[in-house]
């Protein structure tokens, strides 16, 4: 939630939109800024967040298997963040298929 709070700063992401950004457990997740330090938007064909700037650093097919982790661990903890509002991978953007 620290993370999400971030991005939310960040990117001046709304309460309603920063429902829809999920933060998988060890995929670094990166920002450059321009000198005046706003965020610049992802390059062509990277990987990112739907309504984030920053991109995730990733081998390929790791995030994808991430996120089945975390949605797996969603399903054993009670009141897991998982809530059946659409799947996960529907708020990533980018060239890399995540299904």
């Amino acid at each position: 939630n620290t993370l999400r709070g971030f991005m939310q700063v960040i990117d001046g992401i709304n309460e309603d939109d920063i429902k829809e950004v999920s933060m998988p457990s060890g995929i670094p997740f990166v920002y450059k800024f321009d000198p005046s330090m706003k965020p610049l938007p992802p390059g062509e064909g990277k990987l990112s967040q739907a309504h984030t700037s920053g991109v995730f650093l990733e081998k390929p097919g790791l995030l994808k298997e991430a996120l089945a982790k975390n949605e797996e661990w969603d399903k054993m903890v009670p009141g897991g963040s998982s809530s059946g509002k659409g799947k996960v991978s529907s708020s990533f953007r980018g060239s890399t298929s995540l299904t």
